[in-house]
């Protein structure tokens, strides 16, 4: 079993939160304030808020815009913030055999109370229901991720308030990718299921392999002086 654990005395001791099984398997987290979070169930990809410390949880529920029907089963993922009151949250909506899905970037201006759509990522052929659009938020670039031919991957930038048909030549959705982090439109990381893990520094053109040393230090905090 895993649950959330809640401290009020500074982590000196921990709690059950009252509400953690609620929801099932505890994912990923992300807190804005201690009473503030959003949570996403990985086995299910529901996402869930909680506004007073993790005592309740309300699933998260965005119906999917119209020009994205007839998608409408929601794979959501963790929103971000760019502080108290604006934020993005990336759903994917696919449907049944033949039936086309779309990315949609949500976004809030009154810290979650209320998400719009802001942009489409429309008509990605062989979305089955349940994967995603791998995608991050860099200042106000949305950025998507694909599959090229050669299955190296590229990137998509779409602008606020667009819908961009997907490419003819790529598969959206590039299934072997975990997670894609990007700082600026061009300088990004990309964590692929495997493991494995590539850097690009121009926008998605090219991608290098980011190679961890096994003999890095580690350095362990002096315990601090007694008085």
């Amino acid at each position: 079993r895993s649950g959330l654990l809640v401290t009020s005395n500074g982590g000196r001791t921990w709690e059950p939160a009252s509400a953690s099984n609620d929801i099932g398997t505890l994912s990923y987290l992300r807190f804005l304030t201690p009473m503030e979070a959003w949570n996403l169930v990985f086995s299910s990809k529901e996402l869930y808020v909680t506004r007073d410390g993790a005592k309740s949880w309300d699933k998260v529920s965005l119906p999917p815009p119209k020009e994205v029907y007839p998608a409408t089963e929601a794979t959501y993922e963790l929103p971000t913030f760019e502080d108290s009151k604006h934020g993005f949250l990336p759903v994917t909506y696919s449907g049944g055999l033949g039936v086309k899905a779309a990315a949609v970037l949500f976004a809030t201006e009154d810290g979650g109370q209320t998400w719009k759509p802001d942009r489409i990522l429309a008509n990605l052929n062989g979305m089955p229901v349940g994967n995603w659009v791998a995608s991050a938020v860099a200042g106000r670039a949305w950025i998507t991720l694909n599959r090229s031919d050669d299955n190296n991957p590229t990137i998509t930038a779409i602008a606020s308030g667009a819908t961009v048909n997907a490419s003819s030549n790529a598969t959206p959705g590039y299934y072997g990718a975990r997670q894609l982090s990007f700082v600026s439109p061009t300088r990004g990381w990309l964590l692929l299921n495997d493991g494995q893990a590539l850097s690009t520094m121009d926008g998605g053109a090219t991608w290098s392999d980011l190679v961890f040393s096994p003999n890095l230090p580690v350095v362990a905090p002096h315990p601090a002086p007694r008085p």
